[in-house]
């Protein structure tokens, strides 16, 4: 027979603060270019299509900024998470798992900066975004087995699988860089890491999700980010002519 599950959130859950932090620079970020294919697609050349263009990334001023922006960011994230382990009296490591979560990008940030000058090939940046995909997969899934509470331990092992799906999707983005399908799909799971990350942090002080409820939860915002992209496609698609069309999306 089955236990029923409390649904009283175990001490040290976490927080919303804590989950909503990084879910708001991962929104951001796919955000931002997600935003940046749809104005760049409107202002290619005749006859090249946008990966041929702009895939991998080009602009080297645009890759320092993204990098120096990365490194600030998670290398203050991990100086918070240090202050509030020395504040609690139970040491910097004390909040490492993290902190590792941030070192992660601390990295990606450092080779899109040396990708920027030239010092490391094309799309460095965006390999090493794998490499910090799967470890925040392995990351998670270590996080979410320690969970007691059964419905909080379900979202964090769907947000390591997320992860392990962002992974893919941007490897083969960089193996397969003429496919804007794929292209854009590696960005989209950065939204979609961010909004289950919010489920959590909600899930953590606000609402009690109940298990059987996880998975609709997840399926509703992959619908909802899937909508937005298809609006947004189909709008170009409006308001450009057959060749562009054809040319951009090599239809």
């Amino acid at each position: 027979m089955e236990m029923e599950q409390s649904n009283d959130k175990p001490h040290g859950s976490g927080s919303f603060i804590g989950h909503v932090i990084p879910a708001a620079f991962f929104f951001a970020y796919g955000a931002f270019i997600l935003g940046l294919i749809l104005k760049r697609s409107r202002s290619l050349p005749p006859g090249v299509t946008y990966c041929e263009m702009h895939v991998p990334e080009r602009n080297a001023t645009l890759l320092w900024r993204m990098g120096i922006v990365l490194v600030v960011l998670t290398l203050c994230g991990v100086v918070v998470e240090a202050i509030g382990g020395i504040l609690a009296g139970l040491g910097v490591a004390h909040q490492l798992g993290h902190e590792s979560f941030y070192f992660c990008y601390t990295f990606v940030g450092l080779v899109l900066v040396l990708e920027s000058f030239g010092k490391l090939p094309p799309d460095s940046g965006r390999k090493a975004l794998c490499l910090a995909f799967f470890l925040q997969y392995l990351g998670w899934t270590e996080h979410g087995l320690m969970k007691s509470d059964m419905a909080d331990q379900r979202i964090h092992l769907l947000q390591a699988q997320i992860s392990l799906c962002t992974t893919l999707a941007v490897g083969y983005s960089v193996y397969n860089p003429k496919s804007i399908e794929a292209f854009v799909l590696s960005f989209a799971f950065f939204i979609l890491v961010a909004t289950w990350l919010f489920t959590a942090g909600c899930n953590a002080e606000f609402v009690n999700i109940s298990r059987h409820l996880v998975g609709p939860y997840l399926s509703l915002q992959v619908l909802a980010i899937a909508l937005v992209i298809t609006i947004c496609a189909a709008f170009f698609f409006w308001k450009s002519t057959r060749a562009e069309r054809a040319v951009c999306w090599k239809i």
